[in-house]
C-alpha cells in the first residue's frame, strides 16, 4: 500500500494496481449522445443508437458506477461572480500536502499538478476581487511550501469544455440529437425563481439524470414547476450540464495547456478559428501576464509540438508564451478524480 494517497504523488510503480477499464464502441456512443443532450430519455438514445433502451441505460449505469463517465453540473446563477486561474510554485517535498489541502477547498473548481514553470494550476471561483485577494493573501499565503503564485482573472470564454465531443456518432445521429435537445415552456418564472432555482440546482447536482417526477418529489412541488424552471435555467445557461469522460479512456490521454498573448482586437477572430481545431477543449480570455489560455487533449506528447506548429501556421495571431503538461488531474469541475482519471466514489 502506498504510504500516501496515490492521487497526490506520482505512483506509477508496478505495486500500484488500477482496475482495468476499457470503453467499447457502444459505450463511446452513449457518452457522445449524453454530451449532446445530458438528460436525453433512454428511449430516444436507444432509437438513435439502434439499440434497446435498457441496454443503453445499463451501459451508462456501469460507466457511472465505475467512474468512467459522469454528468457534471455547473451553475452561473450568481450573476456577480469571479473566476481566476492561479498558478502555484511549491517545494517538491510539500507538493502532496499542498494538493491535498487545495482539493478539499470548495472554491477550487479544477485542480491539476503540472510539468512546466509551475507546480500546480487551479481554477478558482468566488464572489469578487476582494474575496480573491483574501484567498491569495490568506489561504495560499498560509500554505506551507509555497514559493510563488501568479493569478489571471478570467474575463471571457471563447470555447467551453462542455462543447467538446468524443466523436463516436455519425453526422446524422448528431443532427438528430441536436434537433431534439431543445427546451420548451421556458417563459420566465415568477417571483419564486430564486428559491426554486436553488432547489433545482441542488438536486440535479446530486443526480443530473434524475427524472422530473423524482425531482418534484424531492422538492415537494409539481412536475410542471420543475420542468419550467429546469428548462428555463438550461436554455438561459444559468445552469450548464455536461457529460464528462475519464481522459485516459477517451482516446486523448494527454492534457496540456498553452498560455498565450493575442492582440485584443483579434480575440473574436481567433476564437472562431480555434473552434475548428478538435483538440482544443477550452479557450479563456484573461487579464494578467497572458490574455488567452488554451486547454487541450492530445493522443501523445509529440502531438503537443504538432499542435503548436499548426497554430503557428494557421492562427499566427496567437503567440504562445508558456507550455505545461498535466501530470495529475485531481479535481475537475468540483469532481474529485482518481489517479487513473476516473471519478472517485460519491
Amino acid at each position: 500500500m502506498c504510504p500516501v494517497d496515490c492521487r497526490y504523488v506520482s505512483c506509477h510503480s508496478a505495486s500500484v494496481s488500477i482496475d482495468p477499464v476499457q470503453l467499447d464502441e457502444l459505450d463511446r456512443q452513449v457518452i457522445h449522445a449524453l454530451q449532446i443532450w445530458p438528460r436525453a430519455p433512454w428511449t430516444f438514445i436507444g432509437e438513435v443508437l439502434g439499440v434497446d433502451p435498457m441496454t443503453a441505460s445499463r451501459r451508462w449505469q456501469v460507466m457511472e458506477d465505475n467512474g468512467s463517465a459522469w454528468i457534471s453540473v455547473s451553475d452561473v446563477i450568481a450573476a456577480e461572480s469571479l473566476r481566476a486561474i492561479i498558478d502555484i510554485r511549491v517545494k517538491s517535498s510539500r507538493l502532496p500536502a499542498a494538493l491535498l489541502a487545495l482539493e478539499q477547498d470548495p472554491s477550487v473548481r479544477t485542480l491539476r499538478s503540472v510539468l512546466g514553470d509551475w507546480s500546480i494550476s487551479l481554477d478558482w471561483h468566488g464572489l469578487d476581487i476582494i474575496e480573491l485577494d483574501a484567498y491569495l493573501t490568506g489561504t495560499l499565503a498560509g500554505l506551507k511550501g509555497v514559493i510563488a503564485t501568479r493569478t489571471h482573472i478570467v474575463t471571457g470564454v471563447l470555447l467551453e469544455g462542455s462543447a467538446w465531443r468524443l466523436r463516436a456518432l455519425s453526422q446524422d445521429q448528431v443532427a438528430t440529437l441536436k434537433h431534439a435537445a431543445t427546451f420548451d415552456d421556458v417563459a420566465s418564472p415568477s417571483h419564486e425563481v430564486h428559491e426554486i432555482d436553488e432547489q433545482v440546482l441542488r438536486n440535479v447536482t446530486l443526480d443530473g439524470r434524475a427524472t422530473l417526477t423524482s425531482l418534484a418529489e424531492r422538492m415537494t412541488t409539481s412536475v410542471a414547476t420543475v420542468r419550467r424552471h429546469l428548462n428555463h435555467m438550461l436554455s438561459s445557461r444559468a445552469l450548464v450540464m455536461r457529460c464528462d469522460v475519464a481522459r485516459p479512456l477517451s482516446g486523448w490521454p494527454i492534457a496540456a495547456h498553452f498560455m498565450c498573448t493575442v492582440d485584443p482586437r483579434q480575440i473574436a477572430e481567433v476564437g472562431e478559428a480555434l473552434s475548428r481545431i478538435r483538440e482544443i477543449r477550452a479557450a479563456q480570455v484573461l487579464v494578467g501576464p497572458y490574455n488567452l489560455c488554451l486547454n487541450f487533449w492530445v493522443r501523445s506528447l509529440p502531438e503537443i509540438t504538432a499542435l503548436e506548429a499548426h497554430l503557428a501556421r494557421n492562427i499566427p495571431q496567437i503567440r504562445i508564451g508558456e507550455r505545461s503538461v498535466t501530470s495529475n488531474m485531481l479535481k475537475h469541475m468540483q469532481v474529485s478524480l482518481r489517479g487513473d482519471g476516473r471519478r472517485t466514489a460519491a
